[in-house]
């Protein structure tokens, strides 16, 4: 797992639940107070790194497990050194939401023989939406669904407002949401991740999660029509469905053109 985040833990703790045998989790970043409101760990971890601190969480809670590994550094400086933690695996599941990181990660994955399948899944703002979309060696590759700045091409909101919040006196920025709407992304990528471990989801295959059309009002939001054109009646009350991840034919990392 390549993030242990907000998103990236929940999922880890829901495969670990699961009965996942074996986890190695990648993050460089150490847990703040900003942090406890919507990721597993608590205050008792702050000033850890996360990845750390939550293979030793597992360890306690999850005996049946076989092997839990962490690296506390980025997965790029982690694949230079030693490649063959990404090779001997299964699946990867990526959720660090960062094009930089994982337009990188999409053309590894693409160059290197023998890479495993990748899951890379993502929150809309204010988790009202999320994706988790399955990438094989062959057929349609990550940056297919995405413009060449990383923003999805389809999207399930549409936003009229600014979604994102600026961190006082740092002008850092975030996108806000709570952990009850995050549960719901969370959710749908720890399932198609054992769907995938299963062989019961194949490469090119988007699961998309959405709440309802109320919810989505409330945060300033509304479904994008394309997105509406998919369904026959509006999904207002929310759901989940799985789409074709279409491959592109002048696609930078693995079009033709």
């Amino acid at each position: 797992m390549i993030g242990a985040g907000s998103l990236g833990s929940e999922v880890a703790l829901l495969l670990a639940k699961s009965g996942v045998g074996s986890i190695t989790l990648v993050d460089p970043e150490v847990l703040d107070y900003p942090n406890v409101g919507r990721h597993m760990l608590g205050v008792t971890q702050v000033r850890t790194f996360k990845a750390k601190s939550l293979a030793e969480k597992f360890a306690g809670d999850f005996p049946h497990m076989r092997s839990i590994k962490y690296f506390a550094e980025g997965w790029q400086s982690l694949y230079g050194k030693r490649p063959e933690v990404f090779h001997n695996t299964d699946l990867i599941v990526s959720t660090v939401g960062s094009w930089v990181a994982e337009g990188r990660l999409n053309q590894v994955a693409r160059n290197e023989a023998d890479f495993p399948p990748v899951i890379y899944g993502w929150a809309e703002p204010f988790s009202v939406a999320g994706h988790a979309v399955l990438i094989g060696s062959n057929g349609p590759c990550f940056a297919c669904g995405m413009d060449p700045f990383g923003k999805a091409l389809q999207t399930v909101c549409e936003w009229d407002i600014e979604t994102t919040r600026k961190q006082p006196h740092c002008g850092a920025s975030f996108q806000p949401y709570g952990p009850v709407s995050l549960s719901g992304v969370a959710a749908l990528v720890a399932k198609t991740t054992t769907k995938a471990l299963l062989g019961e989801v194949r490469p090119g295959t988007e699961a998309v999660h959405w709440a309802s059309k109320e919810e989505i009002a409330e945060q300033g939001g509304r479904f994008n029509p394309d997105f509406l054109n998919s369904f026959p009646d509006v999904p207002e009350f929310g759901g989940s469905r799985q789409f074709e991840w279409r491959q592109k034919g002048d696609c930078a990392f693995c079009g033709e053109t």
